[in-house]
């Protein structure tokens, strides 16, 4: 009972500021809507763990004219899920690239100039907390766009599969696209199906743009039914202050983000770590704890803080890690829920 002793005071405390700032440098294409278009499970796959959607190539063209400003680092890749849920894949693979020819080829690697992976996971999971809102992929590497070709976005997925019944993502009815199904990187195919019409949705942005956290683990239900959604408009910059949101909590509750910067070890105890034994079955620590910041959700379960980021060339690139927890006294026994975790680096 000393683990929910400690979380519940650390609840209690802490200051409350807010801030709002303002994302930057984004563009959804072809437009901002993420509840709009048909549905696709390519490139991402269906509901698995077999079937003709589980192992793709696929590649999308954005065109330069749909993005704006005069070229940047690539920040964050967002797409649009028509349902919530839980992916998981075998093999994830993404690469960013400048077209090389004019028009969008058959022939993969005709498509690819300056090609670099910025995400390359295996056996890994990734949380869709909300249907119809732009949802992050990681950026893990520097891709940085000219601002004047078209930019490529090519996803290679083995095994993928989705806990929910009807997986997939918002598709446009303009963006090109070209992919291979059955896909094999043992005996990789050199060329697919298209150029077709109906490619992914897609928002990306660039720098201080959206898409400012990375997150990992699952939250747990509480007494409204939902999970407690961490997110964030944009990554933190030095000197600036950096918003921080939670949605889906329960209407009115007490609620604190939890600040760490390790994902291993909790003092004495090893991460993630279980609440079950304190009365909080499903519910996860992901982080360790620093710091927290205290905040009350509104009557629609949501929530706004905005933390100080602090300024100077020593800390660009730093990581840290964030989860919110909130009291909720019907929800369990310990009267705690708690959100996925998210890591932050600054830019």
């Amino acid at each position: 009972m000393k683990a929910k002793g400690f979380l519940i005071s650390a609840l209690m405390a802490g200051l409350v500021s807010f801030s709002p700032v303002r994302g930057q440098g984004c563009a959804g294409v072809p437009d901002e809507n993420a509840g709009a278009g048909k549905t696709n499970q390519i490139p991402f796959g269906g509901r698995g763990p077999t079937g003709p959607f589980q192992n793709v190539r696929y590649q999308l063209l954005v065109p330069a004219s749909s993005l704006p400003g005069k070229g940047g680092t690539v920040s964050s890749l967002q797409f649009a899920p028509v349902v919530s849920g839980r992916y998981h894949f075998q093999l994830l693979e993404v690469r960013l690239a400048h077209l090389k020819r004019k028009t969008l080829s058959t022939v993969f690697a005709d498509n690819l100039g300056g090609a670099v992976t910025v995400l390359n996971k295996s056996r890994w999971y990734w949380d869709i907390p909300k249907a119809d809102t732009w949802t992050s992929l990681p950026v893990e590497k520097k891709f940085t766009w000219d601002g004047s070709r078209d930019l490529v976005i090519e996803i290679v997925t083995q095994g993928a599969s989705c806990s929910s019944a009807s997986p997939g993502f918002h598709r446009s009815n303009t963006l090109k696209c070209v992919y291979f199904l059955g896909y094999d990187t043992a005996k990789p195919a050199k060329s697919g199906y298209g150029p077709l019409a109906g490619g992914l949705r897609v928002r990306i942005c660039f720098g201080g743009g959206g898409g400012g956290l990375t997150l990992f683990g699952r939250g747990c239900k509480g007494s409204n039914g939902k999970v407690p959604v961490l997110s964030a408009p944009s990554p933190p910059f030095g000197g600036k202050p950096f918003q921080v949101r939670a949605s889906s909590a329960p209407a009115g509750a007490a609620g604190l983000l939890l600040l760490g910067n390790d994902t291993k070890k909790f003092g004495s105890l090893v991460l993630p770590f279980s609440l079950s034994g304190i009365g909080a079955p499903g519910c996860s620590l992901y982080i360790n704890i620093l710091t927290g910041s205290a905040a009350r959700a509104g009557s629609n379960g949501a929530a706004t803080l905005s933390l100080s980021v602090p300024s100077g060339t020593v800390y660009q690139g730093l990581l840290f890690r964030l989860q919110w927890i909130f009291l909720d006294p019907k929800a369990n026994p310990a009267g705690l829920v708690l959100s996925a975790a998210g890591t932050a680096k600054i830019q």
